[in-house]
């Protein structure tokens, strides 16, 4: 468990970290310890969905955030990266929320950056240093809103984690990982620095 006590409330907040854990054992059907999936568990409410996420709450007070591009591996777009804005903002805004999780739908966590479909602000390998450091400053939004949440924020890694999506990983307070997690920073093949957006 990693835990950022120089966060606003971090300690007030502890208490609801340790039952965050407990309740995300419970939603994502795991236990822990063993691992395995438990026989009927299924969430317990409803949901939100937008084009790329998928803001569900599982019990009061706990707010799942669900990467939902598993097409892609959850890779992160123009549209994820505005939703994730207006998303985070709503979440600071919110006394009801205690605590938040971030995952992934289907295989992965986050394959990165889509440099396939991200729109016209996605810069090539090629292109001047200071057009790709203003892409990374936009791309860095996201974590720095992560970090800025007065909640603590749990990453659940369900596999692939890469480049913008262990940002996301590193910028959570507490990171829960599946046996199918694996980690890799492909933004310096871009001459990024990637995971130090987190």
């Amino acid at each position: 468990m990693i835990w950022g006590s120089g966060r606003p409330g971090a300690a007030d907040n502890f208490t609801s970290a340790v039952n965050l854990v407990a309740a995300l054992c419970e939603y994502e059907n795991y236990v822990i310890i063993l691992a395995q999936p438990l026989p009927g568990s299924t969430p317990s409410s409803g949901s939100d969905v937008t084009e790329t996420l998928v803001k569900e709450t599982p019990r009061s007070g706990v707010v799942v955030i669900r990467l939902n591009r598993p097409e892609r591996l959850n890779a992160i777009n123009d549209a994820m990266l505005a939703e994730f804005t207006r998303t985070f903002a709503s979440l600071a805004a919110d006394a009801s929320v205690k605590a938040v999780v971030l995952t992934g739908a289907g295989r992965g966590f986050c394959s990165g950056i889509d440099v396939r479909d991200f729109g016209a602000g996605a810069p090539d390998a090629g292109d001047p240093a200071i057009d790709r450091m203003r892409f990374q400053e936009a791309m860095a939004s996201i974590p720095r809103a992560i970090r800025d949440l007065p909640q603590p924020v749990i990453a659940a890694v369900n596999g692939p984690c890469v480049g913008a999506g262990l940002a996301l990983c590193l910028a959570a307070d507490i990171r829960i990982c599946s046996a199918a997690a694996t980690f890799g920073n492909a933004a310096i093949l871009w001459g990024c620095r990637g995971p130090r957006w987190g």
